[in-house]
């Protein structure tokens, strides 16, 4: 993997307020795939020694200005990416090439009304892909387009927001589907969406909030026209596939504690989503992507951030995160099943992270971090689960005096440290091959070490 990046900002002598600049990336890499393992017992060798080797670039470039007059402020965001990724199985060309071209663009204005203390922000967001790949039957493209505003008003000690947009979406194929009846190549829609939030100051340094919005996601080229075939595993493209469109509300609180040594953030949340796109298992080692009704994500989350000591030398701090995961199919059909209220696969119901670290004067700086992940429904009749495991990672490094124009950062780490057992990736609704058990799980990695190296020159 090479990678190369510069990031650049001007800002103008002869107008005042105007700055501009230009960023820049490119990724160079190799890597080696599979989709299914031989077996639990064989879990790191290839079903069939079947290994799809990638290589490809990728590159972006991201011009952008910005211009600042009184209360006014305009900017002008774009990108300009390609991607281009040759793919080979066992050595053969097996048509799982691909390329694509994206440009993408930004407007943005807004203006602050200081004696109403109101600010408006409006704008548009534009983006057009040109994908040529095998899988996706040849050559499409896919043009977004959407307006939007927002309007944040602050009243004493709260905080008000209302804002709207208008998305439009259209794809186009270069092969013809047959859908209701006629032959179409172009698939489009178009929704608006609103949103409003609510933001209350009880203390100095704490708030509760509220708020409500819609949402909205049109499926993507490969979730609609992928068609591939991986050790006699068949996905279909499937492009009735219709948007994914939802609501959510949340009430949360976040604040500082303790003279700001504890920092907190509480929310528990609703989200209805309709059609939302799963998997689904046509016949064996067949499947294609489908629209599943109704599902609702009932959750709680915490976060809290504390510093156990702070001095001129040292810092001893810890970070605590949880999530509650309700998430359900509220009413799902697919064929003769009913999953209806059962839970939706993939997702855990409970998950931890703890991390403690400490950081010092002279550059040093060490950390450990915990995971917890709750048993995962992985079939959505939730007949089978995976376990539960914890995971615990550290690391050690240096970094160089931040005041010197030439700067390092040397780090040494150890993931999965108790060599646990876990599945890093999950395959839901896993069929099964040749008579043998469906294989649901991508083992994690055992315990591994690593160790990089950054260096940095300011000019």
């Amino acid at each position: 993997r090479k990678r190369f990046n510069i990031n650049s900002t001007y800002k103008s002598k002869k107008i005042e307020g105007l700055s501009y600049g230009v960023n820049a990336n490119l990724l160079s890499q190799s890597s080696g795939s599979t989709i299914i393992w031989n077996g639990l017992d064989q879990a790191y060798i290839p079903l069939d020694e079947s290994i799809t080797r990638t290589s490809g670039d990728t590159y972006n470039i991201d011009p952008f200005i910005t211009y600042i007059k009184g209360n006014n402020r305009h900017s002008l965001r774009t990108r300009y990416l390609s991607v281009t990724n040759n793919n080979l199985t066992d050595g053969l060309d097996v048509g799982q090439n691909n390329s694509a071209n994206n440009y993408y663009s930004d407007y943005q204005w807004q203006k602050n009304i200081e004696e109403y203390k109101l600010r408006i922000t409006s704008g548009t967001t534009n983006e057009k892909v040109n994908a040529n790949s095998d899988l996706f039957s040849g050559k499409n493209y896919k043009i977004t387009n959407s307006l939007y505003t927002q309007l944040d008003k602050k009243w004493n000690r709260f905080n008000i927001s209302l804002g709207a947009r208008y998305e439009s979406f259209r794809l186009h194929s270069e092969d013809k589907y047959f859908i209701d009846g006629d032959s179409i190549n172009d698939i489009s829609a178009e929704k608006p969406v609103f949103r409003t939030g609510l933001n209350y100051q009880v203390a100095e340094a704490t708030y509760v909030r509220a708020s409500w919005g819609q949402g909205y996601r049109f499926p993507s080229m490969a979730e609609l026209f992928i068609s591939t075939n991986q050790s006699g595993l068949e996905i279909y493209p499937n492009p009735e596939l219709k948007p994914e469109s939802g609501w959510n509300y949340e009430i949360g609180s976040r604040g500082q504690l303790f003279k700001n040594t504890v920092y907190f953030d509480i929310a528990i949340y609703r989200m209805n989503v309709k059609n939302l796109l799963v998997a689904r298992r046509t016949n064996n080692d067949e499947y294609m992507g489908v629209n599943a009704g109704k599902t609702q994500y009932n959750g709680l989350e915490f976060t809290l951030k504390n510093t156990f000591i702070k001095t001129k030398n040292i810092t001893l701090f810890g970070f605590h995160s949880f999530a509650f995961n309700d998430f359900k199919f509220k009413k799902f059909i697919d064929d003769s099943n009913d999953y209806s209220n059962n839970l939706l696969t993939g997702v855990p119901k409970l998950t931890y992270n703890a991390t403690i670290g400490l950081e010092s004067l002279n550059g040093f700086y060490t950390s450990v971090n915990y995971s917890f992940v709750g048993e995962i429904p992985l079939r959505d009749n939730n007949s089978v689960y995976s376990d539960e495991y914890q995971i615990i990672n550290t690391q050690f490094g240096y970094q160089s005096n931040t005041n010197n124009n030439f700067q390092y950062n040397f780090l040494v780490g150890i993931n999965n440290l108790t060599n646990s057992k876990y599945a890093s990736m999950l395959l839901i609704n896993a069929g099964s091959f040749g008579g043998n058990k469906p294989r649901y799980y991508y083992p994690g990695n055992p315990v591994n070490y690593y160790t990089s190296l950054k260096l940095k020159y300011l000019f």
